[in-house]
């Protein structure tokens, strides 16, 4: 990595930091000065502590038992002030570091919700990444105050090694000699973060195997196959052979720690035997061997915090990596600027488009042109996996083309605003959203704007045939919906119905998309509801230009479409409409042909 490269990401990690400072002062400014106070009162406590006992020994002219014993109650007494004063900050720290962590968790949420589009959603990378992130959110809650530790034991470390060369200068390989255990510290942090990082799929992938047992949408089938033990039995591998890897980690990573500690250790046996020598021969008071002893006890505590501190900005430093890393993907997505037209004079078309998803090569859309007519109702057909709602998601702009163009009245997609195209559009789809809520708020949020006009509300529900869903409820559009929150659990196709009058609940889009949402009605209910949006279509056809697609397996409701677009494999073999796609007698005549004979 070139030297601007590496300069440029530090000062990115110093803005992030910098961030995190200002919203650890601004969650409680007061409790945060005393913190600091406490922490900075406890950093040079071992040196102030050692240095008056040593005063107290010489001033005193007590020999070396006496002496050591004056010096063993100062340090009880200092320690205890030193355990309260602890205490108290730990637990100021904890309310504090909670509220940072709420802060953090609303950022991380936006991060994944900044992007227009939801390709980065089925990314292995960004959701490992999130993965990672979401686990570890807390380490950068607390970043604050592991900095001002390390600075505080640093800066504490430096004040004793000061006092030990006053005496010989020997005394200092104590200290160098505690960079071992720092140096061993940080290797040991490197190889677990590669691990964690390593683990971030295998975890993601054991917690929805978990899941599947517990949620009540695949209950049933669990149940019935009986599979339950066999899906836990390999979320369970997965989980074991991701811990035996950070096992093996941490075992190699204290083994390395033990070293350095152990070379500590002979260093500091040295010191105490070189400072008795110095004794005997005159060249040292006894005052200074209980300062060098003292000093020795608390200088492996704080080359322990040293240590600790400097693992913990290590993982702060990589965890802030996957922070930076997202940040940067939700800010590069392209910055469209231009409104979509207020109604639809042309429609909208596609230019040799091609969409290829993540991490796969093969293109789920290849070279497709069509122009979809202002006010035209389009059918969309094909057998499962033909692309049908692949090109749903790049009309409606939450998928971006890999190649080609999509223009709205001749300007590109891409252009255009997402959030002033989303609200643009409206639509129901086979994956709906089955929000347990009142049923007025579960129609409502189909547009903001009326989600407490119970008059609009109640229209939509009508216009999309749900009104008979709700008269048969206790509250009617009041009635909570939902067993997990003691409310009424619709059926799956009372649930649809719902979806429509949300969809319904924007009168002119200028995209109106049914992507299969009445799978679960029965083809007869299915067609009168698709009678009623075809008025709804036509309505808003004539205002404001709108374009319908519509998706579905039954091929009576699709000829009711203007145009039909049959994809095969990602490509477009046939348009026109029902009449001469029949008489073509190509791949839509063959299935329609087939479903027919199956209703015979």
């Amino acid at each position: 990595m070139k030297a601007q490269d590496l300069l440029s990401a530090w000062r990115r990690r110093q803005k992030v930091l910098g961030h995190l400072v200002r919203l650890t002062v601004r969650t409680n400014p007061r409790v945060a000065a005393i913190i600091l106070a406490t922490l900075g009162v406890q950093s040079v406590a071992p040196a102030l502590l050692a240095t008056t006992q040593r005063w107290l020994v010489q001033a005193t002219g007590l020999g070396v038992s006496a002496g050591l014993l004056v010096a063993l109650l100062v340090g009880a007494l200092a320690q205890t002030a030193n355990t309260a004063g602890n205490r108290v900050q730990t637990n100021l720290r904890f309310e504090v570091e909670e509220k940072v962590d709420l802060v953090l968790g609303r950022e991380i949420a936006d991060i994944t919700t900044t992007p227009s589009t939801v390709d980065h959603l089925e990314s292995p990378e960004f959701l490992n990444r999130l993965a990672v992130l979401r686990k570890s959110s807390g380490r950068l809650a607390s970043s604050c105050w592991t900095m001002v530790e390390t600075a505080g034991s640093v800066a504490g470390l430096a004040l004793s090694v000061a006092l030990l060369v006053g005496i010989h200068p020997f005394l200092a390989t104590m200290a160098l000699l505690g960079i071992v255990p720092l140096m061993v510290a940080k290797r040991g942090q490197r190889a677990m973060d590669r691990i964690r990082d390593l683990n971030a799929e295998g975890k993601r992938q054991e917690e929805r195997l978990h899941m599947l047992c517990v949620r009540p949408e695949p209950a049933k089938e669990v149940r019935i196959c009986r599979n339950g033990w066999e899906l836990s039995a390999l979320a369970d591998r997965l989980w074991r052979i991701g811990t035996r890897r950070e096992t093996v980690a941490q075992l190699k990573a204290s083994a390395w720690e033990a070293v350095g500690w152990s070379s500590y250790l002979l260093g500091f046996g040295a010191s105490i035997a070189a400072v008795a020598m110095l004794c005997r021969a005159g060249q040292a008071s006894t005052g200074d061997l209980v300062l060098v002893i003292s000093l020795g006890s608390s200088l492996r505590i704080q080359i322990g915090m040293t240590v600790s501190g400097m693992t913990r900005l290590g993982a702060v430093g990589h965890i802030m990596g996957h922070y930076l890393w997202l940040r940067a993907f939700a800010d590069s997505g392209e910055k469209a600027s231009t409104a979509p037209p207020s109604r639809l004079a042309k429609g909208l078309r596609l230019r040799d488009v091609e969409f290829i998803y993540p991490g796969r090569g093969t293109p789920a859309l290849s070279g497709v042109n069509l122009d979809l007519e202002a006010g035209s109702v389009i059918g969309l057909v094909g057998e499962n996996g033909a692309g049908k709602s692949t090109l749903i998601k790049l009309l409606t702009g939450v998928y971006r083309p890999t190649r080609g163009t999509i223009t709205v009245d001749g300007r590109p997609l891409t252009g255009i605003r997402p959030g002033a195209w989303f609200a643009k559009q409206s639509g129901a789809f086979q994956d709906f959203l089955q929000p347990q809520t009142t049923v007025m708020e579960s129609i409502g949020i189909g547009d903001l704007e009326h989600l407490h006009d119970r008059a609009f509300v109640g229209s939509s529900a009508e216009r999309a045939g749900a009104d008979s869903v709700i008269t048969q409820l206790p509250q009617g559009i009041d009635t909570q919906l939902g067993s997990l929150f003691g409310g009424v659990e619709p059926s799956i196709g009372q649930w649809q119905k719902l979806a429509l009058a949300r969809a319904a609940m924007r009168e002119q889009p200028l995209l109106l998309v049914l992507d299969e949402p009445t799978a679960a009605l029965d083809p007869q209910a299915e067609h009168e509801l698709f009678e009623r949006f075809a008025a709804l279509a036509s309505r808003a056809g004539r205002q404001c230009g709108a374009v319908t697609v519509l998706v579905s397996h039954r091929f009576s409701t699709v000829t009711m479409a203007d145009h039909i677009v049959v994809l095969d494999r990602g490509t477009v073999v046939e348009q026109g409409t029902h009449a001469e796609l029949i008489r073509a007698e190509g791949l839509y005549h063959e299935l329609f042909t087939a479903q027919a004979k199956g209703y015979l």
